[in-house]
């Protein structure tokens, strides 16, 4: 979560942008400079990266977004596999990506990890998705 009170996000309109007296659609893209950048730690190992995972999925809306995309992700990873047709993956990185961005963008309006971590994002975004079937996380 976003602890910095000049930073603490209302939905796409961040504190700091009222401040400035923007307000409404025309502030997005001054929220969108303001998000949070990736923490100066290097993660080494999954372990160490699921915590600050964890924190940069904080609402529902956005565990929501990550499990429907990676869910459709998979979809289309099968049936690439039953048909051969690449048109599947590129469709399968447009829903899984496209989900998980925008949930990041405008939900936690933070930087999506997957560009410092590709791999530990994969492998963490496949954990959430289990672990929301399992019923660990809440997203309705």
């Amino acid at each position: 979560k976003i602890t910095d009170p000049a930073l603490r996000c209302l939905g796409y309109v961040c504190e700091a942008t009222k401040a400035e007296g923007w307000e409404g659609p025309a502030a997005a893209p001054l929220a969108l400079a303001t998000m949070k950048k990736h923490p100066a730690k290097e993660y080494r190992t999954l372990e160490e990266f699921w915590p600050y995972y964890l924190q940069e999925h904080s609402h529902k809306t956005t565990k929501l977004l990550h499990f429907v995309g990676t869910g459709l992700a998979g979809g289309f990873l099968v049936r690439l596999l039953l048909t051969q047709q690449p048109v599947n993956l590129v469709y399968g990185l447009l829903a899984g990506y496209g989900f998980a961005w925008t949930s990041h963008f405008f939900v936690e309006q933070n930087k999506p990890a997957t560009f410092k971590y590709p791999a530990f994002s994969l492998l963490s975004d496949l954990r959430l998705f289990g672990e929301i079937l399992r019923g660990k996380h809440q997203v309705l």
